[in-house]
């Protein structure tokens, strides 16, 4: 700042006494100087693509009950068909019923092991063209020890006695979803991310699992939504095209629909519906009608 007020002092100072300055040559220009070449541009490299961050969404884990917890079940199902048998068209109306608790009794691999298994109530009860019917079966009223994995389960009595193969088998067709494995639904549930009210469709995969018990409806395809979430419970929506077929009936579902409201913290189900239109055989007579079911469950701490 100091040396450009001077120059600009002096400039003043030669003009004032210019006229008593005798005039000087010019001195010669100097010889223009060689013309600076400017660098070759350089080329902009090309943007650096970013990798894609994953879609945000909602993940779920599966962790086996507690020892010591216990559960209360209660579980109906009930389907209405009209039977048409050629000169007249019968109404049948089945329902089951059970009433059930289980205490856990060991754990291992995040897997039940060991439990105790209480019946209250399991009973049918049949209406053939007005014409009704109870059936108890035969583990309604006792309890029962269920040990071993999903490969193989053995059922005794709670002092360790062996009991009926009818018994056996009623038993383990309770559990042989639950038992030693992870439950198919929770499976299928925590091996995606979710987003809520996306429909995602079902895979070959998840039908695979979804197709595991052999006396259920086979699905065919379909799709499963997460429609609503909060800081206790999820509910899943899955609905699908889905067959029943063995001995006594073929059976087809078009519209089969289930929800399902799960524990967030264990995917443990706490509410089961399922609704369904259904046509097709029955001991080979045309049938037609609808199925529904509910199952329920509270879990208390040990």
């Amino acid at each position: 700042m100091k040396k450009f007020s001077l120059s600009f002092a002096l400039f003043f100072a030669v003009v004032a006494h210019g006229a008593a300055v005798q005039a000087q040559p010019a001195p010669a220009k100097p010889a223009p100087a060689a013309e600076k070449k400017m660098p070759a541009p350089v080329a902009t490299p090309a943007p650096v693509a970013l990798p894609v961050k994953p879609k945000p969404g909602i993940s779920f884990a599966y962790s086996a009950p507690a020892v010591g917890s216990i559960e209360s079940v209660v579980d109906m199902l009930d389907t209405d068909m009209e039977i048409d048998a050629g000169k007249q068209k019968v109404k049948a109306v089945n329902g089951r019923t059970k009433k059930f608790t289980v205490k856990t009794l060991a754990v291992a691999d995040n897997k039940v092991s060991k439990l105790e298994v209480a019946y209250a109530v399991s009973k049918e009860t049949k209406s053939l063209g007005g014409k009704k019917e109870e059936v108890v079966n035969p583990q309604s009223g006792k309890s029962y020890w269920v040990e071993g994995d999903a490969s193989k389960l053995t059922v005794t009595s709670p002092k360790g006695d062996k009991v009926s193969d009818e018994e056996s088998k009623a038993v383990i067709k309770d559990f042989d979803d639950t038992f030693g494995q992870v439950p198919r639904m929770a499976r299928i549930v925590a091996s995606k991310t979710w987003t809520l009210k996306e429909k995602v469709v079902l895979t070959p995969a998840d039908f695979a699992i979804l197709n595991e018990k052999s006396d259920a409806p086979i699905g065919k395809e379909g799709t499963i939504t997460l429609t609503s979430k909060n800081a206790k419970t999820a509910t899943f929506v899955i609905e699908i095209v889905a067959a029943l077929k063995n001995d006594k009936v073929d059976l087809q579902l078009p519209s089969l629909r289930m929800d399902a409201i799960v524990d967030v913290k264990t995917l443990r189900p706490t509410e089961l519906k399922m609704s369904s239109k259904m046509n097709g055989t029955a001991q080979g007579m045309p049938v037609s009608g609808s199925i529904k079911g509910v199952k329920k469950s509270t879990m208390k701490a040990k």
